[in-house]
């Protein structure tokens, strides 16, 4: 399955990254028990207070989903499709067969998604004693793997009770991974590499965000013309 573009080929505008306190809250409600509670007869909104917990929390394990999601960039099919058996623990990264550019490609080449400590520590609990074949990312409420349409439906109940603007999606995670990429001063060829992407996309929809190598280069010369020699 390939997950269609969310924008076309145009420059991102800043405002449509998530802030970090977008992100926090996401965080902190992506496991929340959002399902209607029955009192007497009537369907309501839980409390916090009624939230089921642990394995009656039939939403458990959303936000490490949406952390390694954030961690990475990956796209949100890679998630939904990640196995247990794509999960390197020596080399730190996931290993996916199946990508975007792979049908296009002569020689087929897998895709290496490296992992941060936040997301190696979560791939490593997630998978650790599990069959090879099996889904990293369970959804505990079908008893299935999650699909990138429940993960969107899922993303909107967050998104509405953690307060996040409408315009944020689960794929804002990797537009932001992208450009703070950028924006560190990562050169786009690689950048490109890590995403999974042609250096064409990355320099229309994100080069525009990039700012530390321009800013060295104002710096430069500054310094340069302080010499008194241009």
């Amino acid at each position: 399955m390939v997950e269609p573009p969310k924008v076309p080929l145009e420059p991102l505008n800043e405002n449509d990254l998530p802030t970090e306190e977008e992100v926090r809250r996401l965080f902190e409600f992506a496991d929340a028990d959002l399902d209607p509670i029955n009192v007497a007869q009537r369907f309501r909104s839980r409390r916090t207070e009624e939230y089921r917990q642990g394995e009656a929390n039939p939403y458990r394990g959303f936000g490490d989903m949406l952390r390694v999601y954030h961690a990475t960039g990956a796209r949100t099919y890679e998630l939904c499709e990640v196995a247990v058996g794509d999960f390197q623990r020596r080399a730190r990264q996931l290993i996916l067969g199946k990508h975007k550019t792979v049908g296009r490609q002569k020689k087929p080449k897998p895709r290496q998604i490296a992992l941060n400590e936040e997301a190696y520590s979560i791939l490593e609990r997630l998978c650790h004693g599990r069959e090879s074949r099996e889904a990293i990312y369970w959804r505990y409420k079908t008893d299935m793997p999650w699909d990138p349409k429940a993960v969107e439906r899922r993303f909107m109940k967050v998104r509405r009770v953690a307060k996040v603007r409408e315009s944020i999606t689960p794929y804002s995670f990797r537009h932001l991974f992208i450009s703070e990429l950028l924006q560190a001063g990562i050169d786009v060829y690689r950048v490109a590499k890590m995403a999974g992407n042609s250096v064409e996309v990355i320099e229309t929809t994100y080069g525009h965000l990039r700012s530390q190598d321009f800013q060295d280069a104002v710096k430069a010369l500054e310094a340069f013309r302080t010499k008194g020699t241009l």
